[in-house]
């Protein structure tokens, strides 16, 4: 499975470190180390940071946190994390994975877009004891980390169909029962910009011509690429296919009550006057096994490969020297 380098980079930095949050001022460097990973520090610094963004993902706080088993859990998970991540890199360098410095300047850039200023960016790096070059060097670690567990666990698992059967089964009416749906064109007038009642009955009124020229047997696909101020506009109105629960209640509520063929009034919402021209209506129906099939291989494969490069990384993990040299306290 080959995954494009520009999605790779940005993918990866957003879960090698979240930059946007936390307060940019308020640590002091952390001497001392957390763990040797065959000889190389993780710092105390380092473990610090990624556990203020590790417990922000779990939506925790730990100024607010009182029970010291928990605050425990939570920095031995961010422990984990950071010691996994650099035996990954340890086992690219030794796999001769290569990353560009276009990669990593594009990851880096990316990054940097986060923060309203340049000067947002430095702090932040600076919070957790890095400058931009050394930045760079973490973020081409993670690439090349996360590419060589990709590349270790690319190949195709085995999905036979006694399994692709047994997911079926299991999960027939939840996931695969298919809503009903139907397709759609749409023209809108938005009326946010109507500030006064004069203004939206003036947008109404043109509405209801384009509607009349329609009912006349003008083109509504063309009429919507004119006039309609909605970003389908291009498509001449198309909305695709769509459930109940996509739209707005006023929109839902006239396209399905209409069949194929059918025009609407005019319609009001939220976003201004709509006229709807209903395309098509499909019913719904439970996804037969030959349907779910191909979903259901895809979705395995994703499984397979992702306990893969789990269980990849445990041996590589087992194999490191890896000392923890911090004990794991609740804070004070």
């Amino acid at each position: 499975m080959h995954m494009p380098k520009k999605l790779l980079a940005v993918g990866l930095l957003a879960a090698a470190l979240s930059l946007s949050g936390g307060n940019a001022g308020a640590q002091q460097y952390i001497f001392g180390t957390a763990a040797l990973v065959n000889g190389v520090e993780i710092s105390n610094q380092r473990l610090e940071a990624h556990l203020e963004d590790y417990l922000k993902s779990k939506r925790r706080n730990i100024t607010t946190m009182i029970n010291p088993k928990v605050y425990k859990k939570y920095k031995r998970e961010a422990l984990d994390q950071l010691i996994e991540r650099e035996v990954l890199w340890q086992a690219a360098q030794t796999a001769g994975v290569k990353v560009s410095q276009e990669e990593v300047d594009s990851a880096v850039k990316a990054a940097a877009a986060q923060f309203k200023t340049p000067d947002g960016f430095r702090r932040k790096l600076e919070n957790i004891g890095l400058d931009t070059n050394s930045y760079a060097d973490y973020v081409r670690r993670e690439i090349a980390g996360s590419r060589y567990l990709l590349e270790a666990s690319q190949a195709e698992p085995e999905i036979s169909e006694a399994d692709i059967r047994t997911v079926y089964e299991q999960n027939k009416t939840e996931t695969f029962t298919r809503p009903e749906m139907v397709r759609a064109r749409h023209i809108l007038l938005r009326t946010e910009a109507a500030k006064t009642p004069e203004a939206r009955a003036e947008i109404r009124k043109k509405i209801e011509v384009l509607l009349a020229e329609i009912r006349a047997g003008a083109d509504f696909a063309e009429l919507a690429r004119q006039h309609s101020d909605d970003r389908t506009a291009d498509e001449g109105g198309d909305l695709g296919e769509f459930p109940r629960g996509r739209m707005v209640k006023p929109f839902e509520d006239a396209a399905f009550s209409m069949q194929p063929g059918d025009l609407s009034d005019v319609v009001e919402s939220r976003f201004g006057f709509h006229i709807i021209k209903l395309e098509g209506r499909s019913p719904a129906k439970v996804l037969t096994l030959d349907e779910a099939r191909e979903p259901i291989r895809m979705r395995l494969s994703a499984e397979r490969r992702t306990e893969i490069a789990r269980q990849h990384t445990q041996e590589l993990i087992k194999k490191a020297k890896v000392q923890v040299l911090i004990r794991l306290t609740s804070p004070d």
